[in-house]
């Protein structure tokens, strides 16, 4: 990812999770699915049994979007609870925030306004940071 870019993501997963109810749930389209038992071959050609289905929305952005855009993925959705409905176990909204080798940036910050944390957390939702 270029400088000033992250990614910011919602992975969904339940064994029984149905994609089209989340998508519905949601309001938005997946940018990757996986089925419980789906086989998949890596790259390097191993053979992967996926253990729990996956539903995943991901979008590259500015890192000083971060807080709006969170905000964004969560406003379309008209439930008071996401964990529990269409097969979903457990909900996380993830930030990751690559950091380039030989970068002089020693970090970076963001917020995320108490009233978000408290619509995610009402929402079933973990917060997953990640820089590297």
């Amino acid at each position: 990812m270029e400088e000033n870019f992250c990614s910011i993501s919602l992975y969904l997963y339940g064994d029984n999770i149905s994609h089209d109810e989340v998508s519905k749930l949601l309001g938005l389209s997946p940018t990757r699915v996986r089925s419980r038992g789906d086989v998949r071959v890596t790259s390097s050609g191993s053979k992967v049994v996926q253990k729990i289905g996956l539903w995943e929305y991901r979008k590259r952005i500015y890192t000083n979007e971060i807080s709006s855009r969170a905000a964004d993925f969560i406003a379309g959705i008209n439930h008071s609870k996401v964990v529990g409905q269409a097969g979903i176990e457990k909900a996380e909204l993830d930030v990751f925030v690559p950091l380039g080798e030989g970068d002089d940036q020693n970090g970076f910050s963001f917020e995320l306004h108490a009233g978000l944390l408290a619509t995610l957390s009402v929402l079933g939702f973990d917060v997953i940071i990640t820089a590297r």
